[in-house]
């Protein structure tokens, strides 16, 4: 770039900040390295100072009043270009003299990683046959329905929305971005819609926000459009293969070997750098293979190009593609069937195994899942029918292609894929709230998958309750469990069983709490459609939560409630605690009464109420202002100028005109002063 003119745009209503490169020097650089000792780091300015390396890449930033403003004011800034000379092949950019795309690295090269394991030499020199093929993966694009998009604040403490599929790690990075402490960087995310590894990056336009919203003093948001989406986002998967296959005259591979060259763009994915694509495929490249002798070489080049970013199975796709047709090749010039082949050197079934490369397979079902696709569609029918059709000259194939990659990407797993010394934590909260109901809290966040619904399925199937008596919280950074994010086949595995494990704490904190309410044993108590229940008698039983709690509420009145429990009640009473200490002789001859009646004070005690009316009063004189009840077992209560009577007895059926609420429990009810009237509902 050999100027930039921003005057015009300044110059417009309505536009607040223009930025270059030049307005950016106390600005931070993001820098991108790897925990494998061959990487070095690299950096990157959040606006190119004195060359751009790829279409798409940002110049000059404007803040404007809306979006229209600031796209007229970047329509308004003149940017001199010089051409230089443009590297678009990665093996091309490996070689002495290519131009360089980061000067100050030497090299286009971001690392250069080679392994051996077993005697590759040997085996190649002992083969009956060797095979090999080269090729080519074309860049692909994750295209989610929603493209980038942020809101930065930086006003006080530093708040950021973001569609990202990484909330915490988003929050990482910011801090260390700007040398903040993570308390003071709060990354809040909605719905996002859909990621598919795009949006496990943070991206230059995302970490210029919070300086822009510093500069403006106040909130600043970008969305892309789709243009920008596709051109200048992040590419994934060109990776150029070369490969090589031992056999011995059976068809048994000895040996392995290949050469990955990934194109990484003109930028590192910050954080994953461009090893994304061609570790990950050289690492699995033995596949559901017994192969004991595999070497491998890794170099992921900087071209003029849009960096390289991760889309759905980093590097696993293009290497599994590439061995799965040379071993047809194989196939072909030994002259076995290529499903034969296959099933031949397949790892055991069922037995652990540790690859040449590392990696741990936890013991698979590789040859069933061959053997019964093979069932499925007739292949032994299809091969007949596919001679007849050659000699009509007409083409029809079938072919197999078995693939394996790992599942929840954490430490060991990222150190078996070429990822050493990386740390990943995930975690997961789960809360009885006071209302009862539950909350699960989790940093990994939803991108479409429906994660709410497995999440909570699982901690509602853990406690013993309804799926709808909880709520599941993500994608806020403040409220949430720290977790590294959503992305490498994580949340059904990793966030599974935190769950599983947290609910089991909470689990084992209710059945203790039950047992002393039950006074029972923990052992003896179960947990199902939230009802704890004593085994050996159902009817001693605790329901937690309720889905939808109801309100309760009292309201005091200074009239008369019975002074004493009513007669013997007509149903079996329930059985009533008691608890070893002093009570006085009052206390005592009360609770004589009401076991003496069938009616305890700590039972579930119903009311009804009667509208007085001349049909239904009894034939005894009555005072002014009273009303006497009709119910067996009633005490009269006195009335107040509505001429309404309240009644108080056991659970039996009431006499028509009784209008009977539902059942409210009190543990521990007193017997009212004379002259008192409580009225009690429940909702």
């Amino acid at each position: 770039m050999a100027g930039v003119d921003a005057a015009a745009a300044r110059a417009l209503d309505g536009v607040f900040v223009v930025v270059a490169a030049a307005d950016l020097d106390a600005a931070p650089e993001i820098v991108t390295g790897s925990s494998r000792p061959e990487a070095g780091e690299w950096r990157r300015p959040l606006l190119p100072h004195d060359r751009v390396r790829y279409v798409g890449e940002p110049v000059v930033a404007v803040v404007a009043s809306s979006r229209y403003v600031a796209e007229d004011a970047c329509d308004l800034v003149r940017v001199e270009y010089e051409p230089l000379d443009a590297v678009v092949d990665a093996e091309a950019a490996l070689l002495d003299g290519a131009p360089l795309l980061h000067g100050d690295h030497g090299s286009n090269n971001f690392a250069h990683i080679e392994l051996e394991s077993g005697d590759v030499e040997g085996a190649f020199a002992s083969a009956a046959h060797v095979f090999r093929k080269r090729f080519h993966f074309g860049r692909t694009h994750a295209a989610p329905l929603e493209g980038r998009g942020a809101i930065a604040d930086w006003r006080r403490d530093l708040t950021v929305w973001n569609s990202t599929q990484m909330p915490f790690l988003v929050r990482s990075m910011l801090a260390r971005l700007y040398g903040l402490p993570e308390t003071q960087v709060r990354v809040l995310v909605p719905a996002v819609g859909g990621g598919f590894g795009l949006k496990v990056h943070l991206y230059v336009e995302e970490a210029i926000l919070p300086w822009l919203s510093r500069l403006a003093g106040a909130p600043v948001k970008w969305v892309e459009d789709r243009s920008e989406h596709l051109a200048a986002s992040g590419h994934s998967k060109e990776v150029a293969c070369e490969l090589e296959l031992a056999t011995d005259a059976d068809g048994r591979f000895l040996a392995l070997t290949g050469r990955f060259v990934g194109d990484g763009g003109a930028h590192q994915g910050h954080p994953w750098s461009s090893l994304i694509d061609p570790l990950c495929a050289a690492s699995m490249l033995p596949g559901i293979y017994a192969v004991d002798a595999v070497r491998y070489e890794v170099d992921a080049a900087a071209t003029n190009k849009c960096p390289t970013t991760a889309y759905r199975g980093v590097g696993w796709t293009s290497g599994h593609a590439a061995r799965e047709a040379l071993i047809d090749d194989a196939a072909r010039g030994l002259g076995i069937d290529p499903l034969e082949l296959r099933l031949r050197n397949c790892q055991p079934d069922g037995q652990p195994a540790v690859s040449a490369t590392g990696c741990r397979y936890d013991g698979g079902s590789y040859a069933e899942s061959l053997r019964r696709a093979r069932e499925l569609v007739g292949y032994e029918a299809f091969r007949d029918r596919q001679r007849r059709l050659r000699e009509e000259s007409r083409y029809v194939g079938i072919g197999f292609s078995p693939f394996v990659e790992q599942g929840g990407w954490a430490a060991q797993i990222a150190a078996d894929q070429g990822f050493p010394g990386a740390g990943y934590l995930d975690s997961v909260s789960v809360t009885v709230e006071p209302d009862r109901s539950v909350t699960l809290a989790t940093g990994l966040q939803s991108n479409g998958q429906g994660h709410e619904t497995v999440l909570a399925q699982l901690a509602a199937d853990g406690l013993g309750v309804r799926p709808e008596a909880g709520r599941v919280v993500q994608g806020d950074t403040a409220t949430t469990a720290y977790s590294t994010g959503s992305w490498g086949s994580r949340t059904a595995l990793i966030a599974g069983g935190s769950v599983l494990r947290a609910t089991g704490d909470v689990r084992e904190k209710l059945l203790r709490i039950a047992a002393n309410e039950l006074e029972a044993n923990e052992a003896d108590l179960e947990l199902e459609d939230g009802v704890i229940a004593v085994r050996a008698r159902r009817t001693a039983r605790l329901r937690w939560p309720r889905s939808r709690p109801r309100p309760t509420w009292a309201a005091f009145r200074p009239t008369s409630i019975p002074l004493s429990p009513p007669p013997a009640a007509t149903t079996r009473p329930r059985p009533t605690r008691t608890r070893a200490s002093p009570a006085s002789s009052r206390s005592a001859s009360r609770r004589a009464r009401s076991r003496s009646s069938g009616w305890s004070p700590s039972r579930t005690a119903a009311r009804c109420s009667i509208r007085s009316s001349p049909t239904a009063r009894s034939s005894a004189p009555s005072r002014k202002g009273s009303a006497r009840c009709f119910g067996k077992g009633c005490r009269t209560a006195r009335t107040d100028s509505s001429s309404r009577a309240a009644c108080w007895t056991s659970s039996t059926p009431r006499r028509p005109g009784c209008r009977r609420s539902r059942s409210t429990t009190s543990r521990r009810r007193r017997t009212p002063k004379a002259g008192s009237r409580v009225w009690v509902k429940a909702g």
